[in-house]
């Protein structure tokens, strides 16, 4: 009585052991079930119209859209080794933020989402050579329309100055 005893016949291994976090033992999120975020960024991608995720990115508040852009590539030990899916994931998030640029529609909250994903998964963009790639076109189309933002506050401004009676 008393005494320890170990069983070193049914000790498993370290490396053959299943790590009991559904995301760790399956190597990536491809396991879990998509997100609403996700299913709708996967949509939009496939269809070309991101309405939809645009809608449901509203309706969330600011930790809840923090929590979604965190849950992508959570499986990647480093920025270098992303596993495919999680790299397609990233990619479909940037191009979503492209393609609402180029519309010119909710500026402010994608500038917004876009700090946010940076800071989330900069080292990964910088990692990455695709996404590299997106994030200099997504770059210059933003400089673009920054420059056409500015032109409009400009219009804005001298009409301020003409009816106002206000000159220099």
């Amino acid at each position: 009585a008393g005494n320890i005893a170990f069983d070193l016949d049914k000790v498993v291994p370290e490396e053959e052991q299943q790590p009991k976090s559904k995301l760790l033992r399956n190597g990536t999120a491809a396991g879990a079930a998509l997100s609403e975020f996700a299913a709708r960024v996967k949509a939009g991608h496939a269809s070309g119209d991101y309405a939809h995720l645009m809608e449901h990115l509203r309706t969330l508040g600011p930790s809840a859209i923090d929590v979604e852009l965190r849950s992508i590539a959570i499986s990647a030990p480093d920025a270098r080794n992303v596993s495919e899916e999680d790299l397609e994931q990233l990619e479909q998030v940037l191009e979503f933020v492209h393609m609402e640029t180029l519309e010119g529609r909710n500026f402010e909250f994608l500038q917004s989402f876009l700090s946010l994903f940076l800071q989330v998964h900069g080292e990964v963009v910088n990692a990455q050579p695709s996404l590299q790639e997106k994030a200099v076109k997504l770059e210059h189309d933003l400089g673009k329309a920054w420059s056409k933002l500015g032109s409009l506050l400009q219009d804005v401004r001298c009409m301020y100055s003409f009816f106002s009676g206000h000159t220099g």
